[in-house]
């Protein structure tokens, strides 16, 4: 096919783009345990997809350590987006986190020593240009609003760290495995942070665990 990998980017794109949308429906739960459903659900789904079960961290204690630290990105990512979300709202969150692109680009250059065209960098500048006309920049100078903003932005450099370094050290394991480790070597992590803030389990926050971890992850 053509323009798989195009497809496979917008079909990704769009189902991360529906995380604001399941965050709210699950906002009775805390961050951290909506994120931790998010992966025991994700976990249980990819594990059925896994092709090779008899091998599953079958890797060095190097390779191992590194995925930790790989995965503690994805969470730090995942824990400030939220945070952004609660603090700033779905649409200005989501519109900031599309700067991710411009740090992939910067990123890719130093990291992986490609080639950027000045056609690249002009669509970058337009994309931060849409960023700031859609998410507003009047209330950056308010606490809360500047503190959502830049937990935004955060998130969105965490991200592209994980797909960059993904794309120079881990390209070697499959796209279904990759999540799969990542979300297992993410749940300890997380755990602690529920005896501080669990919030309140109901009907509407494990069904938002469900579509986060299903369709987004």
């Amino acid at each position: 096919m053509k323009y798989e990998g195009e497809l496979k980017i917008i079909v990704g794109a769009s189902a991360f783009a529906l995380i604001p949308v399941f965050a709210i429906l699950g906002s009775d739960l805390s961050v951290y345990a909506l994120l931790l459903g998010r992966l025991i659900f994700a976990s249980l789904i990819l594990f059925l997809l896994l092709k090779n079960k008899r091998e599953i961290f079958n890797f060095s204690f190097k390779k191992i350590v590194f995925l930790t630290f790989w995965s503690l990105l994805m969470l730090g990512a995942m824990i400030t987006y939220f945070l952004s979300i609660h603090i700033s709202g779905m649409a200005v969150s989501a519109a900031i986190l599309g700067i991710q692109p411009l740090f992939i680009v910067i990123l890719s250059g130093i990291l992986l020593k490609e080639k950027i065209s000045l056609l690249t960098w002009f669509s970058c500048l337009i994309c931060v240009a849409g960023i700031v006309l859609i998410s507003g920049i009047d209330g950056f100078w308010s606490l809360d609003s500047s503190s959502g903003i830049l937990l935004a932005i955060a998130a969105a450099l965490l991200i592209s760290f994980n797909f960059v370094l993904k794309k120079r050290y881990l390209n070697d394991i499959s796209g279904i495995d990759i999540v799969f480790y990542q979300c297992i070597f993410q749940i300890p992590f997380l755990i602690p942070f529920l005896f501080f803030h669990p919030g309140t389990l109901n009907f509407d926050g494990v069904v938002a665990s469900l579509l986060l971890g299903v369709i987004c992850t």
